[in-house]
Formats: structure tokens, sequence, C-alpha cells
């Protein structure tokens, strides 16, 4: 599902490079976008901190994709106060940008569920005698 919505959303930003226009709604993007960044950091650290502990591989995912998020978010309130001060092709940029790290996002995500069904998760003991 991942994969599909990050190809569809590839499209949208491909075309707002090519004829950019204005944000209907910039401020309210801007205050969103910023408003999120330190909700998604204190849960991302907070998931990830439960993750290591119980050695949750699917936590871990969580968290990485979270921090994804985070860095999402941080790119959107940058594109959008460009497109502000008139570098409207920046969101499409940004948005072609953050679809294909959807897609990459869901090709990592796809991965570890697939080592998480298999019960391919890391022994720390034995990492500690490899090191």
């Amino acid at each position: 599902m991942i994969l599909l919505t990050g190809g569809k959303i590839l499209r949208e930003p491909f075309f707002r490079v090519l004829q950019p226009s204005p944000i209907s709604e910039p401020l309210g993007a801007m205050v969103v976008a910023a408003s999120s960044i330190p909700v998604i950091y204190l849960l991302t650290k907070y998931i990830k901190r439960f993750g290591e502990e119980i050695n949750s591989q699917s936590l871990l995912s969580q968290a990485a994709d979270l921090r994804v998020d985070l860095y999402a978010s941080s790119v959107i309130v940058v594109s959008v106060f460009a497109s502000l001060i008139g570098y409207l092709f920046i969101e499409g940029v940004v948005g072609s940008a953050l679809s294909i790290l959807v897609l990459k996002m869901g090709v990592i995500q796809v991965w570890n569920s697939v080592l998480v069904l298999m019960d391919a998760v890391v022994n720390t003991d034995r990492l500690e005698q490899i090191k």
C-alpha cells in the first residue's frame, strides 16, 4: 500500500515543478507542519527507546518511519516558506523528493516486516560475541 501511495503521490509534484502555482493555504500548512515536529520527535524517541528495551523490530521500524515523518515535516515547512517568498517550483521539487522517500521507506518496511515474520531478529548476545 505504501509503495502504491508513493508512486501515485510522485505524479502530482512532478507536474507542480513544470507548472508551479501558489499554495492555497500556506500559513495553515506551515502551522500544522511546524507544530507536528516536536510531537513527532518526542514520540520517535519514546518508541525507539521502548523498542530497544524489548528488542522489538516492529517498534524500531515504526520509530524509523516516524523519524522520516519528522524530516518530511521539517522540509515541508521550508518548502512552504520558499513558496511564500516566490520560489513556487520548490514545492514540486520537495514533493517529488518526499514521494521518492515514501517509496524507499515502503521497500524498507516491507523488508523489515518479512524479517519479523521470519523471526530474523538480531541476537544481541551473538552480536557482542562477534564484536
